[in-house]
């Protein structure tokens, strides 16, 4: 539907731009010489067609800017476990833990911003989350920012930009010695590999985040996606059972 949608949307407005230079320019010499010439409609109802081609054109847009886009950061999903992996954001909460001993002003500062940027990601502004994510690490760096950061970023075609801070929030979380938010991030990592469809790298992120920490249900419910999309469906049952019993 969006793929309809864009063509839709693109080839009216290429359509309404072409037919208005032909009814500006259709007592010229090169429209009447050539077979744009029987393309002409005389006004008004060639207005009118044109009116046409605008409108369809603008409420395609509308409709395309207004298209859902899928969360991949919500609540684990419910329904055909087997064939979507998971990332999961951190929250406010987890931002005030990390950081709690730091300066205050500062530490309001990247609350802020990382509050903003929240806001922005649930309003699909995925840009300006990327932005103000940014602008919290440079308030005061945390590996709370770094999870949000990375995953703002897989909406994004910015690919070598994503991975950059995959990497930074990983090596991060091992520089602080935080085998829970690194394997968080190898999880998610793993995820954003799968949809870009390199399954053998989304495997060693997988396997590298349960080893450690068992207890990353996202991990586990990641590698029971991977496990179905290799179609061996009896380790893609065991390991979604492990998800489910370690809180997904």
């Amino acid at each position: 539907m969006k793929v309809f949608l864009s063509i839709t949307a693109w080839g009216f407005s290429a359509l309404a731009t072409f037919y208005a230079i032909l009814l500006t320019q259709r007592d010229a010499e090169w429209v009447k010489i050539s077979i744009l010439d029987k393309l002409v409609v005389e006004p008004p109802f060639g207005i009118w067609l044109f009116g046409f081609f605008l409108v369809v054109a603008a409420m395609s847009h509308i409709l395309l800017h207004n298209f859902p886009t899928p969360p991949m950061f919500d609540a684990a999903p419910n329904t055909n476990p087997h064939y979507d992996t998971f990332s999961q954001l951190a929250t406010t909460g987890d931002l005030r833990r990390e950081l709690e001993g730091e300066a205050a002003e500062k530490v309001n500062i990247a609350e802020a911003y990382f509050k903003a940027a929240f806001h922005d990601y649930e309003k699909k502004r995925f840009s300006d989350a990327v932005k103000n994510c940014e602008k919290s690490l440079e308030a005061i760096p945390s590996i709370t920012a770094y999870i949000n950061l990375s995953g703002f970023l897989t909406y994004t075609t910015e690919y070598k930009k994503t991975e950059e801070a995959f990497l930074k929030g990983i090596q991060f979380a091992q520089m602080k010695e935080d085998k829970k938010s690194e394997s968080i991030l190898l999880s998610n990592r793993s995820s954003y590999y799968s949809e870009r469809g390199l399954g053998d790298k989304a495997l060693l992120d997988i396997n590298k985040s349960i080893e450690l920490d068992a207890n990353n249900s996202n991990a586990h419910f990641n590698l029971a996606a991977h496990y179905c999309d290799t179609l061996l469906y009896d380790k893609a049952d065991k390991e979604l059972e492990k998800s489910k019993a370690k809180g997904t």
